[in-house]
């Protein structure tokens, strides 16, 4: 597989770098939980091997070219180092992408996932100039989702309903987004977050 640039994003509490094979066995210590695996449409990993192949697959869909845009972090949190999530960009259109993100069950309700929503919109729309529009998607039986991406400052705009099957099931998907013009007037009320070059 042909090299990707993969930028690095630092947080207070967190590092966004990129996500490599060697990083397995973190990986599955949250996506074999259960609670983690209800708030996603993958099943929850049952051995190591199932979270290398998980990884692989991510890895080959990396992209940096205009209008194919797919990056994913790992999450390695500063004190432990230990992976403790995965953080996407994808690109759905000219003016606009969706960021998507997991975490371990214990750092749910923590200030961690917001500053890594957080730095990862602020570096797509400083990275990438022709995005006006930032969306997230969660179940609206996910409070926890919800309120961290209120925390962010998304904006919920609605329901979709019977948008994805999950383990058979029809199930609703919340939307919520963030425009460049709404980023830009929140200003001082976000943290300061560091982006820098993956090295």
């Amino acid at each position: 597989m042909k090299h990707i640039y993969m930028p690095s994003i630092k947080t207070n509490k967190a590092e966004l770098i990129e996500l490599l094979p060697e990083f397995s066995k973190d990986v599955f210590d949250f996506a074999s939980n259960e609670q983690v695996a209800k708030t996603v449409i993958w099943d929850a990993h049952q051995s190591v091997h199932d979270s290398i192949q998980y990884i692989e697959r991510v890895r080959k869909k990396l992209s940096y070219s205009e209008g194919a845009i797919f990056l994913c972090w790992a999450v390695r949190e500063k004190e432990s180092k230990k992976v403790i999530g995965l953080v996407s960009l994808t690109e759905l259109a000219p003016i606009r992408a969706q960021i998507g993100y997991v975490f371990h069950y214990g750092h749910w309700n923590t200030n961690l996932p917001v500053e890594c929503i957080q730095s990862v919109t602020q570096f797509a729309f400083q990275e990438f100039g022709s995005f006006e529009r930032l969306q997230c998607r969660c179940f609206p039986t996910n409070p926890s989702s919800i309120n961290l991406l209120e925390r962010v400052g998304f904006q919920f705009e609605g329901v979709n309903h019977a948008m994805v099957k999950v383990r058979g099931q029809l199930q609703d998907l919340a939307c919520f987004a963030m425009t460049r013009k709404r980023w830009a007037v929140l200003g001082d009320a976000r943290p300061e977050n560091d982006v820098s070059d993956h090295s």
